[in-house]
């Protein structure tokens, strides 16, 4: 089974509250099944996505990397910073998600559109001037290698984060990454289990070009994030 139809299963990849309290714990202390299919991401993902030469380990020309983000920019633009670690997701799920952690934690920062289609979830703007309630919106950049991309390093467990990994900063990562839904861990019943790729984007820009830019309706995120069978790229407008 290849990594993208791994990640269809929905319900099997979501990740429960109840590990909260242990989330910073090796995983495999609580429960092996969540080690086991930690591992069996990344050992799919790498399987289809990268190749070997002279002890280096390289992401293929033409994979696909996907970034949400409030700003409805350029990627030069937005990750101009040369100290700044910018994040992608493997495929488009973690990335979605994290506009709806980004934009629940600071609504007023993201655009808008009418009308509000999750009032009672917070994820809404009040739009003074038309004293509408409009849903929140984001967009989803999807960024395809234009070279091959060597990889400093990849490791299979969730329990570090790449700011913590010694040459994540100045290097490529990989890892397994909860999805949060929600501003927070405790903000919704599930979470899902991805894959995230991170990187100086300064450093690598010539590694990439952007393919599409598309609007994702957050509010809808906001809405759905206690259906654990709910795909989060139906909050895609366009």
């Amino acid at each position: 089974m290849g990594y993208l139809q791994l990640m269809e299963q929905g319900p099997k990849v979501l990740f429960k509250k109840k590990y909260w309290k242990s989330f910073f714990k090796e995983i495999d202390h609580d429960d092996p099944a969540w080690a086991q299919f930690s591992n069996t991401l990344m050992k799919n993902y790498l399987a289809f996505n990268t190749f070997e030469k002279e002890g280096v380990l390289y992401l293929k020309k033409g994979t696909r990397l996907f970034h949400g983000s409030r700003f409805n920019s350029t990627p030069a633009e937005m990750f101009s910073s040369k100290s700044r670690i910018t994040f992608f997701g493997a495929e488009p799920k973690i990335s979605l998600w994290y506009l709806l952690e980004t934009c629940a934690n600071n609504v007023g920062a993201c655009d808008s559109i009418s009308p509000c289609i999750a009032p009672d979830k917070g994820v809404c703007y009040f739009d003074e001037s038309t004293q509408t309630l409009k849903s929140v919106v984001g967009y989803l950049y999807t960024m395809e290698l234009v070279k091959d991309l060597p990889i400093f390093k990849y490791w299979n467990f969730i329990n570090l984060h790449p700011t913590a990994a010694k040459g994540c900063k100045a290097g490529v990562c990989i890892h397994p990454q909860i999805a949060y839904r929600g501003g927070s861990f405790s903000a919704s019943d599930f979470h899902d289990l991805s894959i995230e790729i991170t990187l100086p984007f300064v450093e690598y820009e010539s590694y990439f070009q952007l393919t599409h830019k598309q609007i994702v309706n957050v509010s809808s995120l906001a809405l759905h994030m206690n259906d654990p069978n709910y795909n989060a790229k139906d909050a895609i407008l366009q």
